[in-house]
């Protein structure tokens, strides 16, 4: 199963990626640019669409949505070029990195590593390597660069109440364990942190160091570097020890192997708030929610048989 083309743009019919390269060509030199991808985008997304052929997992694949990667191996999808887009924009800086020649210091770029865990490979391809610095570095496009973080932290105890990129709304009452409670911006003001990579780009990096150091390559700082609009803005990356790098790894491989016996298919993260979000740009949404919905059906029919214990639907 696999990547088969693209849902068109303007009418919704399916289409081969052949196809949708003609089409996007002929638009474009016509000037009827109705459907604003060009074929370099669209030739991008096909490649990036391509099944590896080893039997593993990406450091990307076990960080995201494990259903969406197991339905991608059990069904033929097609995807509409603005549902893809936003995935495959994080390579276009990938063209700057390959023509970094290092200016006389050595580096490695673009370069696939492999290594086994639980008999199961794990792959991944670091940006840049700068191995006599012991650099690892990243790069990430986005709609913006990361901000200051403002934390609210219980004067009481200590506890931190919230902590992200936004100012609590002035009023909000921020409720502590220890009972206690405060109003945001009058009994209560942030701590001004500064900005802080993304959690699961801490997460990519740290497996791209064990990766490195299982071939030999040890890396002991690491960069992402984001890319909005306006600047490309550089943040230090934490890494953690590599024995727990590698339980990590192991967790989330146990979790992606983790399949349901009535469908096959691992948990997703449509009740992850913070990274739900995603579910809006995946190729296999259609299937996802058919497969939720027949799970959910199941689900019911099972209890009223009294085969499970008092479930929620």
């Amino acid at each position: 199963m696999c990547f088969k083309g693209f849902v068109c743009e303007l009418n919704d019919n399916r289409v081969s990626p052949e196809a949708c390269l003609a089409c996007s060509h002929e638009r474009q030199v016509t000037g009827r640019n109705t459907c604003h991808f060009p074929p370099p985008i669209i030739a991008g997304i096909v490649e990036s669409n391509r099944p590896r052929d080893l039997m593993g997992y990406s450091a990307t694949e076990l960080i995201g949505c494990h259903r969406r990667v197991a339905l991608k191996e059990q069904v033929d999808y097609w995807v509409k070029p603005s549902q893809a887009y936003w995935a495959f924009r994080g390579q276009l800086g990938h063209a700057i990195v390959e023509s970094h020649s290092g200016n006389g210091h050595r580096v490695i770029a673009e370069e696939r590593f492999y290594a086994e865990v639980a008999g199961m490979l794990i792959t991944g391809k670091p940006d840049v390597i700068y191995p006599d610095d012991r650099l690892l570095v990243d790069y990430k496009t986005t709609k913006s660069v990361p901000k200051d973080r403002k934390r609210y932290a219980c004067p009481e105890c200590g506890a931190i109440l919230r902590e992200n990129q936004w100012n609590a709304r002035a009023g909000t009452t921020l409720t502590c364990d220890c009972g206690q409670s405060y109003r945001a911006g009058t009994e209560l003001k942030p701590q001004i942190l500064p900005p802080q990579p993304y959690d699961t780009h801490v997460q990519q990096l740290n497996v791209y160091a064990w990766l490195l150091a299982e071939n030999d390559i040890l890396v002991e700082r690491a960069q992402v570097v984001y890319l909005d609009m306006s600047e490309p803005y550089p943040v230090s990356v934490e890494l953690w020890p590599l024995r727990r790098t590698q339980t990590f790894i192991e967790e989330r491989l146990t979790a992606l192997m983790d399949r349901d016996p009535q469908t096959g298919l691992p948990v997703g993260v449509w009740d992850d708030a913070d990274a739900n979000w995603r579910c809006r740009y995946c190729e296999v949404l259609d299937a996802c929610e058919r497969s939720r919905a027949e799970e959910t059906l199941a689900q019911g029919r099972r209890l009223l048989r009294g085969e499970e214990g008092d479930g929620e639907i």
